[in-house]
């Protein structure tokens, strides 16, 4: 003996999604291409089976189910495709303070006043030692891209000298600033890898002494130029991150002029470089 099933051609009347991310919504399910729902009377058979008796209603059953798991799986299958969103933003104000440690090279060339040409004297030093400041910025997070715009201010005591047997030439950096851009990814939830880079200006001292003197020469000046760096921070707490940065400045050419140098009358022309490699920690606060 075996048992008769009748096959339906069924669907689901889909609700429309109210809002974007909502649960997919099924409405009744429709058969055989009539508008009343499945369980009333009109039913129209397209084709009848034959099963073993001892299978029962079970395949009836799995017929009518079938379409039913295949909606509701394709539709979790697509939610584990969609890329996570990330769970923290820094889109916002912040202000900060940071510290570090900076490196550099200074060149002198001496060049006759009345002739321009070169003395033969071009004294040159390296430079080190500690800065520290301040920063304020803004950031915006779009996605997994982070842009923003930064400015700091530190006091620095970075000394070089050059000592001949005849002269010492030592210059001092006191002080320097920026204006950089920021743009930096998403490495992680909470970490952020950035690179950065901008304007930069410096005021700094030159102090020559002339032996057997003292025949001294003080010179102070402001030189800008450029600078490009790379760091990464971490957000500890939602509006406090620890940061570390490397960065190098290039002050470009800049020029002074000494008179009677060496107390024999004599007028000279300098034409200065400044370099330097800086690293340094910092910790904000955001807004």
């Amino acid at each position: 003996m075996h048992h008769h099933a009748y096959v339906y051609r069924c669907i689901f009347k889909v609700k429309p999604v109210p809002r974007r991310g909502a649960a997919l919504s099924l409405g009744p399910m429709v058969c055989d291409g009539s508008d009343r729902p499945y369980g009333r009377s009109s039913r129209l058979p397209i084709k009848p089976l034959m099963f073993p008796r001892w299978m029962g209603d079970s395949m009836s059953k799995i017929l009518i189910i079938a379409p039913l798991l295949a909606v509701l799986s394709g539709g979790a299958v697509l939610a584990q495709d969609r890329p996570a969103a990330p769970a923290f933003d820094w889109t916002g104000f912040y202000l900060g303070i940071q510290g570090g440690y900076q490196g550099g090279e200074t060149r002198v060339t001496e060049f006759f006043s009345a002739t321009g040409l070169p003395t033969g004297y071009t004294p040159h030093a390296d430079m080190d030692g500690f800065t520290g400041g301040g920063h304020i910025g803004y950031i915006y997070q779009t996605g997994f891209v982070v842009l923003g715009v930064e400015a700091d201010a530190e006091l620095t005591n970075i000394t070089g000298r050059h000592t001949t047997a005849s002269s010492i030439f030592e210059t001092t950096q006191q002080w320097q600033a920026s204006l950089r851009a920021r743009l930096g990814l998403t490495a992680a939830d909470r970490l952020l890898i950035y690179a950065t880079g901008g304007l930069a200006v410096t005021g700094f001292d030159n102090a020559g002494n002339y032996l057997p003197g003292p025949f001294t020469k003080e010179w102070n000046g402001i030189a800008a130029g450029g600078t490009i760096g790379l760091g990464a921070e971490y957000a500890i707490t939602d509006h406090v991150s620890l940061r570390g940065e490397y960065r190098y400045s290039d002050f470009g050419s800049f020029d002074f002029d000494w008179l009677n140098i060496g107390g024999f009358g004599i007028d000279a022309h300098y034409e200065q470089t400044l370099r330097t490699h800086s690293v340094r920690a910092g910790l904000s606060y955001r807004f």
